[in-house]
């Protein structure tokens, strides 16, 4: 065991490892961990990560592929729009901040209402952790965070649309057009389900709190300046049994992303197809029943699978979510054009 102390100044017992059940996209079996993530305030971890050959292997969900239709007279969202996503790359995190900045982007204002702009980065800076000022540098690594959080949602919520209103047509004796049917196969081999099985598929196809996930992020990633972040965007610590990826001290292989967006998108997709996680889903299905917010802090309580630190990590990351307010996120919304900012996108 070692003491450490985070960005949000507080204090925990963290083994080597943070492990928990997981799933990567293509099926391996894995495991979740946070070794070496856990950082103070400089940015120093807890434990070593130890170097190894990293191959960038895309991973995690296909955050592209949406599809619009109007079903049983009902017209689901038409297809997010991908010209209005903006790819951020920048050299560092000085430009970061300035371009930040120059957008009119704070997370202050977010947890104030303000909408979030489509900005998505591919990658963190090499030198986030030279921010000297820790508010600026949470700042920061939330701003990066949450549009790609939310932007996976969007993309979960418009399946989970289609979804419903195809159950409802079943349930009205509407059989699916041929078009649905193929969709539906799909989402359910994607959400391991039967495509017949719509219960099971309605409490998969769902969305994770931003609160909850970027609390986790900044824990599991040192804010995003870990050397497994850096080199693999290894935002949550998927432990992959595939030969691609970074090597770390305990002898896992960590499997690595093309870009942020696809760790995020695989995070997600773990929570809502593994079976480790099927009290989670019960919980968040109970809630979208009683019509209530799906909040963090409450379907963080589920997750005793997600680390070796059991109820500790629970109350670990919700005071994470606590001191830094992020309960005023959980129902923050992106854009839509043509509010997006375009400053020093590709």
């Amino acid at each position: 065991m070692a003491l450490g102390t985070l960005i949000v100044g507080l204090t925990i017992a963290a083994p080597a490892a943070m492990q928990a059940f997981a799933t990567t996209s293509g099926g391996d079996a894995i495991a979740l961990t946070g070794e070496g993530s856990v950082r103070d305030a400089d940015g120093d971890g807890l434990s070593p990560l130890t170097a190894g050959s990293a191959a960038a292997t895309p991973a995690g969900l296909n955050a592209d592929a949406t599809t619009a239709v109007t079903i049983g007279g009902a017209l689901v969202p038409p297809p997010i729009d991908k010209g209005s996503d903006r790819i951020l790359r920048v050299a560092t995190a000085g430009d970061l901040v300035t371009t930040f900045e120059r957008m009119d982007y704070s997370f202050s204002a977010v947890q104030e209402g303000e909408p979030v702009p489509r900005v998505l980065l591919t990658r963190m800076p090499e030198d986030l952790a030279s921010i000297d000022d820790v508010s600026v540098r949470k700042s920061v690594f939330f701003n990066v965070m949450l549009p790609l959080v939310l932007r996976v949602n969007e993309e979960v919520e418009e399946d989970r649309l289609r979804l419903l209103a195809l159950r409802r047509d079943v349930e009205a004796g509407i059989a699916p057009s041929v078009e649905d049917q193929a969709w539906l196969a799909d989402l359910a081999e994607r959400y391991r389900a039967d495509s017949d099985d719509f219960d099971t598929l309605v409490a998969r196809v769902d969305i994770v709190p931003p609160s909850m996930a970027l609390a986790q992020a900044a824990v599991e990633s040192g804010w995003g300046t870990s050397e497994f972040t850096q080199r693999g965007n290894v935002l949550f610590g998927v432990i992959t049994t595939s030969s691609n990826g970074i090597h770390g001290a305990t002898g896992h292989v960590y499997a690595v992303y093309q870009r942020l967006i696809d760790a995020t998108a695989g995070y997600v997709r773990t929570l809502n197809t593994h079976p480790a996680y099927i009290g989670f889903r019960a919980l968040r299905s109970d809630l979208r029943d009683r019509d209530e917010t799906l909040h963090g802090h409450v379907l963080m309580g589920q997750l005793q699978a997600y680390s070796e630190l059991g109820e500790e990590y629970i109350d670990y990351i919700r005071r994470v979510i606590r001191i830094n307010d992020l309960h005023l996120i959980d129902e923050a919304r992106l854009t839509r054009p043509p509010l997006t900012e375009t400053a020093d996108l590709l």
